[in-house]
């Protein structure tokens, strides 16, 4: 009888401590799993954070690249325009001069050209970075030009109203017309030259 009871208390006992133990597995495994899952999560903010700032970064980029773009293309038609304007000027004065008048028509489209380059002038000043060196020689440049053509234009009148000689009226001319494609020349290579710098950023997505 007593054996019996012995048997008894000592299944009750095994019984007791394994449940005892189940619970304190089951416990741990809780634990084991809820810092996985506190972990894991950590890692998947941490990577959502990374593409989005990846994203974010590309998308900058792309719009910066856009932009420039658009800059880049703004600053050719500007140039080209103001090449137009010059060389046109240039045509008709020198036109005039070798005929010996100058029409009212003529007259007036050279004023308006001479302030339209000047606008241009304006316009690149403020479209461009005045602490590049390139961007600086192109204004430079474009600012000398209007008071070349006035003194073409002036001439043009003189010899047109006899005042002066022919001669004297192509001299003056082929003088501010070599000035003027000095100039031509330094607002063309500087452009270039900044046309390349910023294409070059382009590429690279700066």
């Amino acid at each position: 009888m007593e054996y019996i009871i012995g048997t008894l208390i000592g299944a009750v006992i095994a019984l007791i401590g394994g449940i005892i133990t189940a619970k304190l597995n089951n416990r741990t495994v809780e634990r084991t799993t809820s810092k996985s899952l506190e972990e894991y999560s950590k890692l998947l903010i941490k990577d959502l954070e990374k593409t989005g700032q990846e994203i974010q970064a590309k998308i900058g980029v792309e719009v910066l690249s856009k932009y420039r773009q658009a800059w880049i293309n703004d600053l050719r038609k500007t140039i080209n325009d103001t090449y137009h304007l010059i060389n046109i000027s240039t045509i008709k004065l020198n036109t005039s001069i070798r005929s010996g008048k100058i029409d009212k028509p003529v007259i007036e489209e050279i004023h308006k050209n001479i302030y339209k380059v000047k606008k241009l002038r304006n316009y690149l000043e403020l479209l461009l970075n005045p602490r590049e060196e390139s961007y600086e020689k192109i204004t430079e440049a474009i600012e000398l030009v209007p008071s070349h053509l006035q003194s073409i234009f002036d001439t043009a009148v003189e010899y047109s109203d006899k005042k002066i000689s022919k001669d004297n009226a192509e001299a003056i001319m082929n003088i501010h017309l070599v000035q003027i494609d000095g100039l031509k020349k330094q607002i063309l290579k500087s452009t270039q030259q900044v046309l390349k710098e910023e294409w070059e950023r382009v590429k690279k997505g700066v």
